[in-house]
């Protein structure tokens, strides 16, 4: 029966943020930070594929997405 307000009457400190991998991110605020990833090349988006090709391969499987220019294939047509 003591221990809880014991246990609450304890000092207190502020949460950490831990990153998505699970560490604490303290890279990102420490000097070396710019230079270790100032050289890392920007990765190149993937080319979309064009409509005709979506659509035949949601005709082949129904469970691929559906066609939609501009969001998941390019219309070569135009």
């Amino acid at each position: 029966m003591l221990v809880l307000p014991v246990l609450f009457t304890l000092p207190v400190e502020n949460a950490k943020a831990i990153n998505w991998e699970g560490k604490e991110d303290w890279l990102s605020d420490s000097a070396p930070f710019p230079t270790l990833t100032k050289d890392v090349p920007q990765p190149l988006p993937k080319a979309l594929p064009s409509c005709e090709e979506r659509e035949k391969q949601r005709q082949a499987n129904s469970y691929n997405p559906v066609a939609i220019a501009g969001v998941n294939c390019v219309d070569r047509k135009k």
